[in-house]
């Protein structure tokens, strides 16, 4: 198993961006995501005439990171596009084994160096889900990834024009980088810009069904000492975490909200009580415990979460899907 622990200091913060500097000779990923979900990568040679162009991007995201918000990585986080970006600290989650998709992204990024090099054959033949550009700094290597297939606007029989006064063909390109990036990697954290990025960034980063098993001991274990859930409420939440991975995602959150409070199974059926969820879904086995279903297991971690609220004006019944904790 291969583990990587962020540095220290960058557990809990970005680092200055504006500090970094991108003097050394860029290096160039290519990958692809195999028919067992593991990623895969390769690096290409790149001749010195090509820095200068690779830089631009990359210091263009650098700039956007500086001017952005960082706000930390939680399932109900939705930063405001432009404005935000989502930092992601993974740290002893981030593990890849044969079994897991694990660090996959994050391991591929943090140490390009060790990727073999693509050579002219095999890069014709094959096809990629997206591309990085690595630099090493002062502070530590830092890769810049656009989750996008760099060929995939050049198409057979695509003939390629530039216009100066006068038009004149030119040779088709072999890669076509974007002007954008949609995460940035260093010392094995994630500033995610975008949110689709964030999705794949997601099952790589710990925070996928993988983890399941070990979540639904720890709340169960929890449980025995803050609420009242029956034994076969662990069947439930494993089932449903297993088939939705936005429920899988939310557990250890969940579980952090279960460590801060204690409530008797009376106290909790009031909170139903008081969102109209009817107490009665949650006793199949009696009134002194909680048993959790796979129909039941979302409302139970709503309410647990604080998801449900009554809107002020209007008094209608609402769920928060965008929320996070408020600074005043």
């Amino acid at each position: 198993m291969t583990t990587i622990t962020p540095s220290s200091d960058f557990t809990s913060q970005p680092p200055d961006w504006s500090s970094i500097s991108l003097d050394a000779a860029p290096t160039v990923i290519l990958g692809n995501r195999r028919w067992n979900k593991q990623l895969e990568a390769k690096r290409l040679a790149v001749h010195k005439d090509a820095y200068g162009a690779l830089c631009e991007a990359p210091s263009k995201t650098l700039e956007l990171l500086v001017r952005m918000s960082p706000v930390a990585y939680s399932p109900a986080v939705h930063p405001e596009f432009g404005e935000e970006y989502l930092w992601i600290t993974p740290g002893p989650t981030l593990s890849e084994n044969d079994d897991a998709p694990g660090a996959g992204l994050v391991q591929i990024a943090t140490d390009p160096s060790n990727l073999q090099i693509l050579d002219s054959s095999e890069f014709a033949e094959l096809s990629y889900s997206f591309y990085g550009v690595s630099f090493e700094t002062a502070a530590g290597v830092i890769t810049f990834i656009r989750k996008t297939n760099p060929r995939q606007s050049i198409t057979r029989g695509s003939r390629f024009f530039k216009f100066n006064d006068v038009l004149k063909r030119v040779d088709q390109p072999d890669l076509v980088l974007d002007s954008d990036f949609d995460a940035v990697v260093m010392n094995g954290c994630v500033a995610a810009l975008r949110s689709n990025a964030t999705a794949v960034l997601m099952s790589d980063v710990g925070f996928s069904t993988q983890h399941v098993d070990h979540h639904v001991q720890e709340l169960m274990d929890l449980a025995s000492a803050t609420i009242p859930l029956s034994p076969a409420s662990a069947a439930a939440v494993q089932q449903v975490a297993k088939k939705k991975v936005s429920i899988a995602r939310r557990l250890p959150y969940v579980i952090d909200r279960i460590r801060e409070f204690s409530v008797t199974s009376g106290q909790f059926d009031e909170l139903l009580q008081r969102h109209e969820v009817d107490p009665a879904d949650f006793h199949g086995s009696g009134k002194d415990v909680i048993d959790l279903t796979f129909g039941n297991v979302e409302v139970f971690l709503d309410i647990v979460e604080g998801r449900y609220y009554e809107q002020d004006i209007s008094g209608m019944k609402a769920r928060a899907d965008r929320f996070r904790p408020r600074n005043r």
